[in-house]
């Protein structure tokens, strides 16, 4: 018996000593980033409250969009965690908190929105220029209007085929094939360029007749199943998304041209 009771004040004295290493305020010392549209997850342990709460100083930068608090409270000895996720929303520097009740500052840190580039991409993955043709190439960002797009890096496969310049100008020289390569940090994208001369055509006039209609997405279609074989301006007609292939999409192209839910190609 005696035995029992020195094991449950050896539990006891454990507990209050557990109580004052870990039961004080924990204050958040790093400062942190996130992209506008993006999310971070932070997170403050050993704090000694149940009742606190995450409340950003502006939320027009960004915003608080979950919380969890989680811990142990046996009578006075309280050690939670409280954890949240939060949301850029626009580009700015604002102050996140945890606030008990009583509106003390349990823990602070500075959150930094940015709109760094996360993603580089052409509205088109293939491009088809002749000798002597010149074009400008407009890459799409994300998040639109990034900060560092000034660094971006234009680079031709072939510069024999093909240059650009450092604002993505593309001067075709002669007949061939090369990529052209937009890199922003880690970031790149990549289009195909063939450089050839081309007959006369009309892109969807597949049978040159002067019209686009229904006829012409069916020889496309007859031309994926091999049942026609069509010429130079032809093929170059029917490959309306310049992808150098016919296929069911142009197809498709053509009669949403016709009905007019697409204005061009």
């Amino acid at each position: 018996m005696k035995k029992s009771k020195i094991k449950i004040l050896f539990i006891i004295m454990l507990i209050l000593i557990l109580g004052m290493t870990l039961n004080y305020k924990t204050y958040a010392v790093t400062d942190f980033s996130v992209n506008v549209s993006e999310q971070i997850e932070l997170s403050v342990s050993n704090v000694s409250s149940t009742d606190a709460e995450w409340v950003m100083e502006d939320t027009s930068i960004a915003r608080v969009v979950r919380s969890n608090a989680a811990g142990v409270s046996i009578g006075s000895y309280v050690n939670y965690t409280y954890s949240v996720t939060v949301l850029g929303v626009e580009k700015g520097i604002t102050t996140l908190k945890l606030v008990n009740a009583t509106g003390e500052t349990l823990a602070s840190t500075t959150i930094e929105v940015t709109r760094n580039i996360r993603n580089i991409s052409f509205d088109k993955s293939s491009l088809r220029l002749e000798p002597g043709d010149t074009y400008q190439l407009t890459p799409r960002y994300y998040p639109i209007n990034p900060d560092n797009t000034a660094d971006i890096e234009w680079v031709s496969s072939d510069n024999e085929v093909l240059t650009v310049d450092e604002n993505g100008n593309i001067e075709a020289l002669k007949e061939g094939n090369a990529t052209v390569t937009a890199t922003v940090g880690e970031y790149s994208a990549t289009i195909n360029v063939k450089v050839k001369t081309l007959p006369e055509y009309t892109p969807g006039d597949v049978n040159s007749d002067g019209t686009i209609n229904t006829l012409d997405a069916i020889l496309v279609l007859q031309s994926t199943s091999n049942k026609v074989e069509l010429d130079d301006a032809g093929f170059f007609a029917a490959d309306v998304n310049v992808d150098d292939q016919i296929n069911t999409l142009d197809a498709i192209m053509i009669l949403q041209y016709i009905s007019n839910k697409i204005s061009n190609f």
